[in-house]
């Protein structure tokens, strides 16, 4: 979908950025995503709603309500789900993305005085959930030291500005990890390339990296974590400011939080966490994750919703 052309585009073709966006040329957007499994949105409000936090931060009006924001998605993810639906007995998992863009109307200038804001939505496969065995195996981490994490707004927002993702990504790859592991100025752990991390401390506490430097992930704030915490499998969450040396001396379990999956850690710095097997407290939250990607809103029963308010 395509705010500046109102219309959905199935033509790969036809599925473009004006050169002038200026989420392509001076980075100045914001973005989001879900996904919709087993025809079911994926915290689709919450999404929606750190979309919005991002855009204000950034100073990007929307071109339209909320509503009709969220209806937008809606009817993108209906429409690729019935064009899978038509090609395979069962519906693979959907990623559905959405930028916000500061848009067009001021050409190479820095200045964004003028410009009219774009909203885009990419429906697309997502591949396997988890990426092959690393749901059981678990993955090794590493911290990246070699690129300086994002501090303040621009670790809060998800904004276009991924250069520092992608080398934290990449340098990860080379030494064989996941995502990576950042560090603040002081050195203390603030996210991954792509993700939050928890991390489970011999005393019993679920402890995570403080908000002030790290995107606020869905997984970690009101995801399976927040339902483990309901349901009493974690009874101490604690947000700190925890280095790698302490990750060392006291983590028996450790995992990415990100994109709606939980994923166990391990291996951290070449150190093995616990016994190097997935943890108890890490399988409940897969458990829970999972359950939750099959308890959300149907993509039909919304798009039903919305017919009928219209």
């Amino acid at each position: 979908y395509n705010s500046h052309l109102d219309c959905i585009i199935e033509d790969e073709d036809l599925m473009v950025i004006p050169f002038e966006d200026r989420q392509f040329i001076r980075g100045h957007g914001v973005f989001d995503t879900t996904k919709v499994i087993d025809g079911r949105f994926v915290h689709l409000e919450e999404h929606i709603d750190r979309l919005l936090r991002s855009a204000s931060t950034a100073k990007i009006e929307l071109p339209f309500s909320r509503e009709v924001l969220r209806s937008k998605i809606i009817d993108t993810a209906l429409h690729a789900q019935a064009r899978l639906q038509k090609e395979n007995a069962k519906v693979p998992p959907i990623h559905c993305r959405f930028h916000l863009s500061k848009g067009l109307g001021t050409g190479q200038s820095i200045s964004p005085i003028g410009s009219q804001p774009i909203f885009y939505i990419a429906a697309c496969l997502t591949g396997s959930t988890y990426q092959g065995d690393k749901k059981d195996k678990g993955v090794s981490e590493f911290t990246i030291r070699e690129y300086p994490s994002k501090v303040g707004m621009m670790a809060q927002i998800k904004s276009n500005n991924y250069m520092i993702n992608c080398l934290t990504k990449q340098r990860a790859l080379e030494l064989g990890g996941y995502a990576g592991i950042q560090l603040d100025t002081k050195g203390y752990i603030t996210e991954g390339s792509h993700a939050n991390f928890g991390f489970v401390w011999n005393t019993g506490e679920f402890v995570l990296p403080l908000w002030d430097n790290v995107v606020r992930g869905i997984t970690s704030e009101v995801g399976a974590v927040q339902r483990a915490k309901e349901r009493g499998i974690i009874k101490n969450v604690q947000f700190r400011n925890i280095t790698p040396v302490d990750v060392y001396e006291n983590a028996v379990e450790m995992m990415v939080l990100g994109y709606d999956l939980v994923i166990p850690v391990v291996e951290y710095d070449g150190r093995r966490i616990g016994d190097g097997k997935k943890g108890p407290i890490t399988a409940s939250l897969q458990t829970l994750m999972d359950e939750l990607q099959h308890t959300g809103p149907l993509v039909t029963d919304l798009a039903n919703d919305e017919a009928v308010k219209h």
